[in-house]
C-alpha cells in the first residue's frame, strides 16, 4: 500500500503473504538517506519467494533524505521513536512505521555504517567507535524477547562461511543500549530499541560497510544475512539467485518519466514556459523511487508537488532511489504574462498544487499538510518571504523561507509568533524584501471536524459514538468516511490500515477499530462494535433521501471526546 501519497514523503508498504502460515516480520531500509545497499535489499526481496510466514517490507522510510542522497533532512528519522513528537514530516513517519512494527512478530533494520566494527582497536578504520559489516543488537537478552545474541551469532557463522574477502566478515556488535554506562545512550531512540523495549519484539540490525564500494556485493551479502535472520525468527525465504546482478544493474533503467506531457527517455534538452504549471509524471507504471527536480532546489520532486517557474533555472536532475542517473539542460520561452510584477501575489503549493494568495490574503489548511512557498508572481529579483516563527535553517536564519517546504504542526512554530485557539492557529507570512513594500499573507492551520463516517447496511441511521460500546445488528457493513480518503481504520488482522473496511459481524461478535489520520498517522478515537440486542443506542433514525437502497450508520464521537480534536496540538 501507499501512504501520505500526495506528499513529499510518500511511503510504500509491501506484505508479502507465505506459502504455509508463520510470523510476520518486517524488513526496513532506507530510514537514512545515504544508505542505499539497505533500499536495495528490502527492495529486492520483493521478488523473493516466502515458503513459511510472512514479509511486511518497506524498503524507502526516508524518501527525501534519499532523493538529496543525505543522512538526514530535518531530523534524523531513527531518533524519533523514543516518543511522540509532532514537528517534522520525519515524525509522521515515525508514527507509521512504529505501526507496522507493532504488527510485526520481529525486525531487520537494514543500514551501512562507517568502517568495519571491531571490539578491539586496530586502525581508524577498523575499532570499537564503527558500525559496518556487523550485526547490532540493543542488549543480548530482553524479557520475553528471544535471545538476540544467539541469533545474531548464528545467522554470523552461517554467512561469514561464504564471505570472501575474509577482511569483509561481519560482526556481532552490542551495544548494550539498555545498560546505564551505555557508549551509544542516542541508541535508546532508534527502532530497533523501541521494537525490543516497548513491543517486547526481537529487532536487530544489519550495517554493512560505507567503505566497501562494490554495492552489488554488499546488497547481496545482506540479502544473505537478512534470510538467516528471518529463518531464525521462523520466516523461511528463498531470494532470488541473482540478486547481485539485480542489484549493479538498478541504475542502468530506462527513464519512465515525462514532464508536462514530454517523455524524458533519449532527450538532453527541453523547452519550457516561465510562469506556466510545471508537472511531472510516469510513462508507465515505476516502483523505484524517481524524482525530477530543478537545479538549485533538490528538495522539490516534480513527481510530487507541481510548481510555477518564477524565474528561470538551468537543467532538471533526475534521480533513482537517490542516484543522479541524467541531467536536462534546459530552455525557456514564451513573454512575460500580464500583470507579472504590478501585484505581489504569493505563489505557494499545498499538498503538492500551485495556488495563488492575494495580498492580505488567508491560505486555509490542516495540520500535517506540506506547504512550499515558491515565490511571488512576477518577482524581480530576490525577494525575502518570511514565515514568522517558522526557522527554515537554524544555522542561518536569515528570515528567508522561499523553498522551504514543511510539514504544518503548530510545533513547528514559535509560539509567540501565532495566534492559537480551540480550532487551531494562525500565523504569518510577510514580505521583507529590503527596498521594497512589506506585505502580508495569512496562513490558518485549522483542525479537522470531527469524524462523521457511514456504516453501510440498507437503510436505516442509527448513531454511534467513538470510544464506546456500540451494539449493531448481526450483518454485513462497509465502514466509509465523508472525508474520504483523510480516514484509515486500524482492522485486527489486517497487516496495515484500511480505508473502506468490510466487517461481517456475527451474534455477539465485537470489533475494535482504531480510526487513524491520513494526514498525521495520529489516533482519532476507537471504535467498538458488538452484534446482539440493541439497549437504547439509538435504534432506528431517519431515512437518508440519497441513500433509499441501503442502511447507514452514521457515527459520530461521543461526549467524551469533545474538544479531543486530533491530538496534532
Amino acid at each position: 500500500m501507499s501512504l501520505f501519497s500526495g506528499t513529499f514523503y510518500p511511503l510504500r508498504v509491501y506484505y508479502i503473504q507465505g506459502e504455509k502460515p508463520g510470523p510476520t516480520v518486517m524488513v526496513q531500509g532506507g530510514i537514512q538517506g545515504d544508505e542505499p545497499a539497505g533500499v536495495l535489499t528490502a527492495a529486492i526481496l520483493r521478488r523473493a519467494r516466502v515458503k513459511k510466514g510472512n514479509l511486511i517490507l518497506i524498503p524507502r522510510a526516508n524518501v527525501p533524505a534519499l532523493n538529496r542522497d543525505t543522512r538526514q533532512i530535518n531530523v534524523d528519522l531513527n531518533r524519533r521513536f523514543d516518543r511522540d513528537y509532532a514537528r517534522f514530516y520525519e515524525d509522521i513517519l515515525a508514527r507509521a512505521i512504529k505501526y507496522f512494527a507493532a504488527g510485526s512478530d520481529g525486525l531487520v533494520h537494514l543500514h551501512e555504517g562507517s568502517g568495519f566494527y571491531c571490539p578491539e582497536y586496530v586502525n581508524n578504520s577498523r575499532n570499537p567507535n564503527r558500525f559496518g559489516q556487523s550485526v547490532i543488537i540493543d542488549c543480548a537478552a530482553y524479557s520475553g524477547v528471544p535471545d538476540l545474541g544467539k541469533m545474531a551469532r548464528r545467522a554470523i557463522d552461517r554467512v561469514n562461511t561464504q564471505v570472501t574477502p575474509q577482511r569483509y566478515v561481519f560482526s556481532l556488535f552490542n551495544t548494550q543500549t539498555f545498560a546505564q554506562d551505555t557508549k551509544h545512550s542516542e541508541q535508546r531512540k532508534s527502532l530497533t530499541f523501541h521494537t525490543v523495549s516497548n513491543l517486547g519484539k526481537p529487532a536487530l540490525a544489519v550495517e554493512v560497510s560505507k567503505e566497501i564500494s562494490d554495492l552489488g556485493w554488499k546488497v547481496k551479502q545482506q540479502t544473505a544475512m537478512v534470510r538467516e535472520l528471518l529463518s531464525n525468527m521462523g520466516v523461511e525465504i528463498q531470494p532470488p539467485d541473482n540478486v547481485q546482478s539485480v542489484a549493479d544493474s538498478w541504475f542502468a533503467v530506462p527513464l519512465p518519466l515525462e514532464v508536462n506531457g514530454e517523455p524524458l527517455e533519449g532527450r538532453h534538452r527541453m523547452t519550457l514556459k516561465r510562469f506556466s504549471t510545471l508537472r511531472a509524471g510516469f510513462t508507465r507504471p515505476a516502483q523505484k523511487a524517481w524524482s525530477v527536480s530543478p537545479s538549485g532546489m533538490p528538495e522539490v520532486n516534480l513527481l510530487t508537488s507541481e510548481m510555477v517557474p518564477l524565474t528561470g533555472f538551468d537543467s532538471l536532475h533526475i534521480r533513482v532511489d537517490g542516484r543522479k542517473v541524467k541531467e536536462i539542460a534546459v530552455d525557456w520561452a514564451g513573454p512575460e504574462p500580464e500583470g507579472a510584477g504590478n501585484a505581489p501575489f504569493l505563489v505557494y503549493s499545498l499538498n503538492g498544487r500551485v495556488d495563488f494568495c492575494m495580498p492580505g490574503g488567508e491560505i486555509t489548511a490542516r495540520p500535517g499538510d506540506s506547504f512550499f512557498i515558491i515565490g511571488l508572481w512576477g518577482e524581480k529579483g530576490e525577494e525575502v518571504l518570511n514565515v514568522k516563527g517558522f526557522v527554515s535553517d537554524p544555522v542561518h536564519n536569515d528570515g528567508q523561507d522561499k523553498h522551504s517546504r514543511f510539514v504544518l504542526f503548530k510545533g513547528r512554530f514559535m509560539d509567540r509568533y501565532i495566534q492559537s485557539d480551540s480550532k487551531g492557529f494562525r500565523a504569518r507570512i510577510v514580505r521583507e524584501t529590503p527596498g521594497r513594500k512589506k506585505t502580508k499573507w495569512h496562513l490558518r492551520v485549522q483542525s479537522p471536524p470531527a469524524p462523521e463516517l457511514i456504516c453501510r447496511k440498507k437503510s436505516v441511521w442509527q448513531k454511534l459514538d467513538l470510544n464506546r460500546e456500540n451494539i449493531v445488528d448481526p450483518g454485513s457493513y462497509t465502514l466509509t468516511s465523508r472525508e474520504g480518503e483523510h480516514i484509515f481504520f486500524s482492522v485486527p488482522g489486517q497487516p496495515g490500515p484500511v480505508k473502506n473496511p468490510r466487517l461481517d459481524i456475527a451474534f455477539g461478535q465485537e470489533f475494535a477499530l482504531e480510526l487513524i489520520d491520513s494526514r498525521t498517522f495520529s489516533s482519532l478515537g476507537s471504535l467498538m462494535l458488538k452484534s446482539g440486542e440493541k439497549q437504547g443506542n439509538g435504534g432506528g433514525g431517519p431515512r437518508d433521501p440519497d441513500r433509499e437502497d441501503e442502511e447507514s450508520l452514521i457515527l459520530y464521537p461521543g461526549p467524551s471526546d469533545s474538544g479531543k480534536g486530533t491530538g496534532m496540538f
